[in-house]
């Protein structure tokens, strides 16, 4: 927690909030407490807040926050927790975390919608290729890990959005099927994804081939194989590869504008998403699990 939180009575105020990502969904405005939205996503109602991020809103802060009851007080907070959770993401963190997180600090009751913390990568067939999408500047996989750390221990705080079904496709029941009578050795997909070609310049000839046969591959194997081979770190490994930090000043990595490979990107994700859900929650409960055993062998001593 900020050091200065404690010390401001303005986060007083915030007891129940709602947080509304800029996700496809109606916008419920709660009369109890407050609703944040997020740049452009504005609204009429007095109980609103909206928080941009400073490039968005054009001015030289991090953040700029408007009808909160201590709008610099909460722009300061913002600021803080970002700078603390840049070095666990290898780049600055999304608006939408950085609030969830603050939230969560000091609010008894916090609600989020309209937010997976995993938005689209596929781009538009007339998307000129030297533009980049806004959301590959983030990393959303490690923004999920951190958000999944923190509804998973936390229970004032309802996100049913962050989670996720597995994704399924058509030959998953027969390849899974195939592999228990077979016992044959299933593919690692973390292996292919540490063989992706990361420079900038689209390859070509063989190469080209071989990468985006990879990337089919990937997107292609059933959930099974994926939550296989799945560890914490082989997750946290491949984060990056999704993410362009430099986008607005340098030439993404080719996967991301390439028409072929571009459009297995999100489901490579996915996968690579609810992976990173299970394991988090194996990881919750077995802690659970452990705090009992210590409850319990403490009430045998006393």
């Amino acid at each position: 927690m900020p050091s200065d939180l404690i010390n401001n009575t303005a986060h007083l105020s915030f007891k129940n909030v709602s947080i509304i990502g800029n996700a496809v969904g109606d916008i419920n405005v709660r009369n109890l407490g407050y609703t944040i939205t997020f740049n452009s996503t504005r609204r009429p109602e007095p109980n609103v807040i909206n928080i941009c991020n400073g490039p968005f809103a054009g001015v030289k802060g991090a953040f700029l926050v408007t009808n909160s009851p201590d709008n610099n007080w909460v722009e300061q907070q913002l600021e803080l927790i970002a700078k603390k959770i840049e070095p666990q993401l290898g780049c600055w963190p999304s608006t939408g975390l950085v609030t969830l997180i603050l939230m969560s600090m000091i609010s008894k009751q916090v609600n989020v919608e309209r937010m997976a913390l995993l938005p689209n990568l596929a781009r538009h067939p007339d998307m000129p290729k030297d533009e980049h999408l806004p959301c590959i500047v983030h990393n959303w996989l490690g923004e999920r890990r951190i958000a999944l750390g923190l509804v998973l221990t936390q229970t004032h705080i309802k996100w049913p959005e962050l989670f996720f079904a597995p994704l399924i496709t058509p030959s998953d029941a027969e390849q899974v099927k195939a592999m228990d009578e077979s016992n044959i050795d299933i593919a690692n997909p973390f292996e292919l994804l540490h063989k992706v070609d990361k420079k900038t310049d689209t390859p070509t000839g063989m190469m080209l081939t071989f990468q985006v046969s990879m990337f089919k591959q990937m997107a292609t194997l059933s959930s099974h194989q994926w939550v296989a081979m799945a560890s914490t770190q082989a997750l946290t490994q491949v984060e990056m590869l999704f993410v362009e930090p430099n986008a607005e000043k340098s030439p993404c990595a080719w996967y991301f504008t390439h028409s072929q490979t571009n459009q297995y990107l999100d489901a490579i994700r996915h996968h690579l998403a609810y992976c990173q859900q299970l394991i988090a929650i194996a990881s919750a409960q077995e802690k659970e699990k452990e705090k009992e055993k210590e409850h319990q062998a403490n009430n045998a001593r006393s």
